[in-house]
């Protein structure tokens, strides 16, 4: 008889802010173009900030593999991570930052001297992909490699999927300011076992 050992993972709610003041004269003043614009800035660098949350989950995890040894990279490094991934993590993506792709990625060959990336534009809009895995970019990897299934990764709204948007006249009223809040209650964490593998990068 087999036995299945079923762990425990924490997905614990954390409120992820940013905000922006505005003076009082300069908001009454305004468009509503730029009021859209201040709303939409704040959701984006809360959507930013909840990638990058995602990246330090999967690193600090102890279900990430972390046995990879710090080398220079070549065109065999990504295969090291996908080696470490369970049998059932089949979609893999790489997360890295865009300096590592294109000043580092970009300029390894294999052994046949092809190049080991591939860049595909459509619509418009190019994708990135190494050794056939999708790239995806992320400026806090830093010099580490993240290989992975994200269906390994648990995301948890506590409070839907939208940022919650507070316009606050009186916390800083003595300074004739406004302050724009926007939240959102998330819980995030790794939920699989060997769904992702960390690559570190030996630099020089």
């Amino acid at each position: 008889i087999d036995l299945v050992t079923i762990g425990t993972v924490e997905i614990k709610a954390e409120s992820i802010k940013k905000w922006i003041t505005v003076t009082d004269e300069a908001l009454s003043m305004s468009s509503e173009d730029f009021l859209k614009y201040v709303y939409d800035e704040i959701t984006y660098q809360i959507m930013l900030k909840l990638d990058n949350e995602v990246v330090a989950k999967i690193k600090a995890s102890n279900l990430t593999d972390k046995s990879i040894s710090s080398a220079a990279f070549d065109a065999n490094t990504i295969f090291k991570g996908l080696a470490k991934l369970a049998d059932d993590a089949v979609a893999p993506i790489a997360i890295m930052t865009k300096a590592m792709y294109f000043n580092t990625v970009m300029a390894i060959a294999d052994a046949s001297g092809r190049p080991i990336y591939n860049v595909v534009s459509e619509n418009g809009k190019p994708s990135y992909s190494i050794n056939g895995v999708e790239v995806v970019f992320n400026a806090s990897a830093g010099t580490d490699i993240i290989v992975g299934d994200m269906r390994g990764f648990g995301v948890n709204y506590q409070e839907g999927q939208s940022v919650n948007l507070i316009t606050d006249p009186y916390s800083l009223a003595e300074q004739d300011k406004v302050k724009i809040v926007g939240n959102i209650k998330v819980g995030l964490n790794v939920i699989k076992p060997k769904y992702f593998a960390v690559i570190p990068v030996a630099q020089g």
